[in-house]
This record gives structure tokens, sequence and C-alpha cells, in this order.
């Protein structure tokens, strides 16, 4: 359905105006590329079997917990398939349907444990579901040499604009999330950043006042940067601090393909005019000029893009606030805490045991975490009052299935916040087995942080 361009606001036809498809392009290739090789991080570091084979418990999300993994040596075949049709998207090979299948594969993997829940592996689910919807293949690809009548020097705006207004979204409102006390002291940082980090630039600055540099240039980079890479006359020195900034996040917290990830989308800021005018001066690059652009394509407005830009773009600005409608600290309590780009703000670190007592003849055991879960699900665990209760309700089935009735299971935990002082997280009279996590109304049971 086509909206009448006469009618339509100036905004909606800029979106559908026609430019230059050859940087959405790249990225597809590099994506694809950037993909493959975290497929193979999997399976080289045996994440494959210590993530989602070895593991007899994996936490859900709530809302998904009828997401399950596959049993035993099967939990193979998605990473297979990632690889693949990483493969093909960078080729631009049978596009579309190795778009769909990676998104559904890599959200399926993302949601089978919420103790790998990582900013970046949300951020690879959001790019992924954007690559399915814009036409990413249009030139530099498998398809467009197969199927010359697809092929294409030219797509809509909004294609590159959805792509764009992504990654502005991550450095943005993770600069808003830096907007707290702790990170404006220095918290975490300073206990992460060990002296000997700086060795080669040693006698410059102190410690301390790299601590106070890192954090504040940390800040003003993700509230700035996004806009730097958009606006033409800040573009280069954008570009060069995004460069910097990424690869130092690589070398001090060793997260992965994240950082290399953030630098390949500044391709998605360049000038496509100017990208493809230095591409045509490599002779196996050239791209065929179109013979015909399809008018629809570029000028008619489109009601469901419309609405699917609209929706997509409401719930991004919206979602990462969603942690106001809760009271307390969202990076103790974690009520709002994920998909809201709160990167690297918070260390937290704790003790958590369980108690299970049989209501009538008042007896009480205390499992072995160990004998379900990995030390870093436990770790994880301690600090995440969902997978808390979510590991209660495994105790009690499992008490219930064992003769006895109605169990009350409780949880003695104590929680380290940003190196403070270790204090009780989750209310130790709280009966888990009676309550259930509410994703959108705030849990009495979770201890509020309080005061220093």
């Amino acid at each position: 359905m086509a909206l009448k361009t006469h009618s339509s606001s100036w905004t909606v036809s800029y979106l559908f105006q026609a430019i230059d498809a050859s940087t959405v392009a790249i990225f597809r290739i590099v994506f694809g590329i950037i993909m493959v090789w975290e497929t193979l991080r999997y399976a080289v570091y045996d994440r494959i079997e210590g993530y989602y084979i070895d593991p007899p418990v994996h936490f859900t999300y709530p809302l998904f917990g009828f997401v399950k993994a596959l049993p035993g040596d099967w939990m193979f075949l998605p990473f297979v398939v990632m690889g693949v049709t990483s493969f093909l998207i960078a080729l631009g090979l049978f596009y579309l349907p190795a778009t769909i299948i990676f998104f559904l594969t890599y959200t399926y993997i993302f949601l089978i444990d919420s103790t790998q829940y990582n900013n970046h592996y949300y951020f690879i689910c959001l790019l992924g579901l954007i690559l399915c919807t814009i036409k990413a293949n249009a030139c530099f690809s498998v398809d467009g040499k197969l199927k010359p009548e697809i092929h294409t020097n030219r797509v809509p705006y909004w294609q590159l604009y959805i792509l764009q207004f992504q990654i502005v979204v991550v450095y943005f409102y993770g600069g808003i999330a830096k907007l707290n006390p702790d990170w404006l002291q220095g918290e975490p940082l300073r206990h992460w950043l060990e002296p000997e980090m700086f060795f080669l630039i040693e006698g410059w600055l102190t410690h301390e006042m790299w601590v106070y540099f890192l954090s504040y240039g940390g800040l003003f980079f993700d509230l700035l940067i996004g806009f730097g890479l958009l606006y033409s006359k800040t573009r280069v020195i954008s570009v060069l601090l995004v460069l910097i900034f990424n690869l130092s996040n690589a070398f001090i917290f060793s997260i992965g393909v994240f950082p290399f990830l953030m630098i390949g989308t500044t391709v998605l800021f360049l000038n496509p005019e100017k990208v493809r005018a230095w591409l045509q001066k490599w002779d196996f690059i050239k791209g065929r000029k179109n013979k015909k652009i399809k008018a629809d394509l570029l000028v008619n407005p489109s009601l469901p893009v419309c609405l699917f830009l609209g929706v997509y773009c409401a719930v991004q600005l919206l979602l990462p606030f969603r942690h106001w409608l809760y009271p307390g600290n969202v990076s103790w309590n974690e009520e709002g805490h994920r998909f809201a780009w709160h990167m690297k703000l918070r260390s937290k670190r704790g003790d958590i045991s369980y108690v299970v007592e049989d209501p009538v003849s008042g007896k009480e055991w205390r499992p072995d975490l160990e004998d379900d879960l990995t030390p870093r699900q436990i770790k994880k665990m301690a600090g995440r009052p969902d997978m808390i209760l979510q590991y209660a309700h495994l105790l009690r089935d499992r008490y219930i299935g064992e003769g006895v009735a109605n169990p009350i299971v409780r949880a003695e935990t104590f929680l380290s916040y940003n190196f403070r002082d270790p204090r009780p997280f989750i209310d130790p009279e709280a009966n888990l087995s009676k309550l259930e996590y509410s994703p959108w109304l705030s849990n009495n049971w979770i201890l509020p942080f309080g005061k220093d």
C-alpha cells in the first residue's frame, strides 16, 4: 500500500528519496563477516558445550519461558545455521531467506539462557531484524550477479536511516545511563582499571586522573558521538574517535566482537556517493549502471513501511526508560536493566544459598547449587532476582516430586555493588516458592539498595 506523495509530510518524503546503496551493502558484508567470526569464537572457545549443552539448567527470560535448548549435540545445529547464514549474508546470496533464518536462529540462541545476556547480543538481534526489512543486497551481492533485474545502485533513504537511528540510540542511551552518581565518581572503573594497564603512558597522568578522564570521556563520547557521525563537518574526527574508543574497549574489557562491530557501523555514516566514487577506482568492484529504477520503490511512500518505522523507533526510544516505572536503583534491583543500553556501569559480586523447608516436619535442606549450575551461572544468578526466583521454583518442584508437600524455599543472599560492602539482596523471609516475578510491577521481595 502506498501513501500519496502530495499528502505526505516532508519527513516521509525525505525517508523515501533515492540514495546510493553502497554503504548499506558494505555494512551487510561487514556484518556477515563479523558474525562468521562470532560463530567461530563460540566453537573455538568451547562455548557451545560450556554454555548450552553441559549445563543441566538454563535461565529463561520473563515471558519467554517456553524457549528451550535443543537436546545434547543437537545444540550445535543452530550455530552451524548461524555460521552458514552469516556467510550467505556477507556474499549477498539468497539474501532474504538467509537474513530471516539468521535473525530467528540468533534470537533463539539469545533467548535460551539469560545468563548470557549482553547488550551487544541484543544489538545483533536488532540488526538482524533490520536487515530482514531492507534491501542490503541491492549491490555488491551474488544475488545481483545471478539476477540482474534485482540489481540497483539506489535504495530509499529509510533503509539507511533505520540503521543509523539504531546505532545513535545505542551510543546516546549508553551515555544517558552513565549519568548516575557512581559513574560520575569514577566507579566501577576505578576498580577495573589496574595501574599496569597504563604502562605505555605512565607519567602523563596519575591512575586517579585516568579514572576520571575515562569516566567523563566515555560519558561525553556516548552522548555526542552519534550526532558527530551524522554531521558532515565533524564526521572525520568522529570516525577517528570511534576507532580509538572501541579499540580501547577491546583492549581493556575483552568484550568480544562488539567493538569491531561498532567500528564497522561507521561506514553507514559516510557519504555513500563518495564511497562509491572511491570504489569505482577499483576495476573488480565497479558496479553496472542501472537500466531502470522502479519509481514506487524510490518515490511512493509505503504505509506498512511508515508504520514499521514508527513502531520500531518508538519502542527503541521508550523501552530504555522503563526502569523509571520502578522504585530504586536499576543497577541494583535489575528491574528494567536489560534492553536499555546500561553498559559496563556496575560490578556485582555476591554469595547465595537456598534453604528448603518441609512445613510439616520442619526439616531443612541446603541444596548444593553446583549440582545444577555452572560457576558462571551461580555468579550471574547471585545478582539477578528473576534468576534467583527461577531456581527457587526448580527446587520447589524437585522437592514436591520427592514427596515434600508445599515446600518453603528461601534465599540467603549478600551482594556487593560496585565494590561496596556486601548487603542483603533478597528478603530472607520471603517464601520464593509462592512468588512470581513480574516484568511489569516492582517486586517487593527484592530489598532496596538503601544508603551508603
